[in-house]
């Protein structure tokens, strides 16, 4: 076993409970864990073994224990620019450095296009990598 630094969530309502564990380092939830608000009362009252559902993640757990690390890149984007004639997409993913990766809403962001000093758009693109 390995022990990490962690954060736990607890959502408990009159139906159900929800506990999440999440990874300081990666910021990643390792697990969710779903009990029915019976179960937890059997939970609380220190009996052992009580059914639940266990959610994990489907991928990404290589990167557990590893730290999020945020980086932003700028682009300057061709004249002329205009949403309407450029995938900001398809342009983030051909020009973001390898071993990065970016949420469709750092690419979404109003602030991610801004004016440069030569009247031409640039392109900030908030990317992030596990070390």
């Amino acid at each position: 076993m390995k022990t990490l630094n962690g954060k736990i969530t607890l959502l408990v309502n009159q139906d159900s409970t929800s506990i999440e564990l999440m990874d300081s380092a990666s910021r990643m939830v390792i697990a969710r864990v779903e009990i029915s608000a019976n179960n937890f009362q059997k939970a609380l009252s220190r009996l052992s073994s009580i059914d639940c559902s266990i959610i994990v993640p489907d991928k990404g757990l290589e990167n557990i224990g590893k730290k999020k690390v945020f980086k932003t890149f700028t682009f300057k984007l061709p004249k002329g620019y205009d949403r309407s004639n450029i995938n900001l997409w398809e342009f983030a993913k051909k020009n973001c450095p390898a071993g990065y990766e970016f949420s469709k809403s750092a690419v979404e962001s109003r602030d991610s296009i801004v004016l440069g000093d030569d009247f031409n758009f640039i392109f900030k693109l908030v990317a992030y990598r596990y070390e």
